[in-house]
């Protein structure tokens, strides 16, 4: 069939049907011309595959065969659902549902699956997600469910993780001079060197078998005089200057200094002396 005989059928002139797409052309044939239209073989692979999915067809037309538009099953034409689908995004300005067969509008400019394809999809991984016990797949020993938890236990046990992660060095610190910076009546610490970190740290108490007892923002590092040491005793709370067997002495000043409700636990490396590394490599 060519152009003029379908222009002359469906009453639409020749250069008209010229300018009409494929897909459009394809479904006004089969409306003017249900007998000779061949959409089965018409159609690309794409549709066809589709199409092959439709129920049978249980409605005849004239020409005696079953009419694939027409269906009992309530069967779309591909044709016809890629029109509705252009007409539908060029209205509202969405993109349709990525899941397959779909042909409602995504939820939003940015959204890939309509409403109701979301809610199915998620509660599909819901369940799927309760079928397993915890975090089966992570290292550890066997049968590791994971944080099992809930309630304000969980949330206790989330705040407790920050806390130690608020900082990532410890510095080591005898337990008498620990428990005067805990208080806040020494906020310098006399190390024989200069540091440069700054920031949280955690105090670790030397001896103890690897614990973080509390932990103190370090803001500062001055070097300090022999001969002006003890007017500072205020601040480093040393009663005599021979108990520093430093030849420099340097004050790590500390601030905001504050002692944890129960000391968390940490692998001590053997060998640090002054700093120790809390979590990380």
């Amino acid at each position: 069939m060519d152009i003029l005989q379908f222009a002359s059928l469906s009453h639409v002139s020749a250069p008209a049907y010229c300018y009409i797409p494929k897909l459009c052309r394809l479904y006004f044939i089969q409306s003017a011309c249900p007998e000779i239209a061949e959409p089965s073989t018409s159609l690309p692979k794409s549709k066809q595959k589709k199409w092959r999915k439709q129920p049978a067809a249980d409605t005849k037309i004239s020409g005696g065969g079953a009419h694939p538009a027409k269906t009992s099953g309530g069967g779309i034409h591909p044709a016809e659902g890629a029109m509705k689908r252009a007409r539908t995004k060029k209205e509202t300005g969405l993109p349709e549902c990525c899941k397959r067969g779909c042909t409602n509008d995504a939820a939003s400019l940015r959204a890939k699956f309509c409403a109701d394809c979301f809610v199915k999809k998620a509660r599909a991984a819901n369940r799927k997600r309760k079928s397993f016990a915890g975090n089966t797949g992570a290292k550890g020993g066997i049968g590791n469910t994971g944080n099992t938890n809930v309630g304000n236990r969980k949330r206790k046990a989330g705040e407790r993780s920050g806390l130690k992660r608020c900082a990532k060095y410890g510095l080591v610190v005898k337990k008498e001079w620990l428990d005067k910076i805990l208080v806040g009546e020494k906020d310098w610490e006399i190390r024989g060197c200069a540091t440069t970190r700054r920031g949280w740290v955690h105090l670790a108490q030397s001896r103890a078998g690897g614990t973080l007892v509390g932990r103190a923002r370090l803001v500062d590092c001055v070097q300090i005089a022999r001969s002006t040491f003890m007017k500072h005793v205020h601040h480093h709370c040393v009663p005599r200057l021979s108990m520093v067997p430093y030849k420099r002495i340097f004050a790590w000043v500390l601030e905001d200094a504050e002692r944890f409700m129960r000391p968390l636990v940490y692998k001590h490396r053997q060998g640090a002396v002054i700093w120790t590394t809390v979590w990380g490599s």
